[in-house]
């Protein structure tokens, strides 16, 4: 199995939500139970299962609205129909940039280079929760064994 892309998710919120970073953003959650609404990308998904892992962490409770995808999700929240989502960066970020969405987190521990005004890392107020979205290429076992070679010959394209 060789790793093809990977993406981290980002925790954001409309620039409405008075919130800062992600110990606000969990205060208001706490003090507002069920009120702030989840954007996630459908059922099931890693951003819904990313919000519950934080929620279940954290204590706090709020209502997902599912979209048929992180784009619509993304567009959900930049127009104010939901207040925070996990998702991610790749699909996130243009947002972010743009001055329509807040990053209060990013799950990645290591820096990325596309976030010159990177948010904390969200293990700092969440530790070990790094939800991601990856792609990998598997093979037939026979041709394992020539993993270094196929990983120089997808790091071409």
């Amino acid at each position: 199995m060789v790793m093809v892309s990977y993406s981290p998710h980002v925790l954001a919120v409309h620039p409405d939500v008075q919130v800062k970073d992600v110990k606000e953003l969990i205060a208001m959650a706490k003090a507002h139970p069920g009120k702030l609404n989840f954007a996630i990308s459908g059922i099931g998904g890693a951003p819904q299962l990313a919000g519950i892992e934080f929620a279940q962490r954290t204590g706090v409770n709020w209502t997902y609205i599912p979209y048929k995808g992180g784009s619509d999700a993304v567009t959900a929240v930049v127009a104010g129909q939901a207040h925070v989502l996990f998702n991610g960066m790749l699909a996130t970020w243009p947002s972010v940039t743009g001055g329509r969405l807040r990053a209060l987190a990013i799950s990645s521990a290591q820096r990325v280079p596309s976030a010159k005004t990177r948010p904390p890392s969200l293990s700092r107020d969440c530790p070990d929760l790094r939800p991601a979205r990856s792609r990998a290429l598997s093979a037939p076992l026979a041709r394992r064994r020539n993993r270094a070679q196929l990983n120089a010959e997808l790091i071409k394209v």
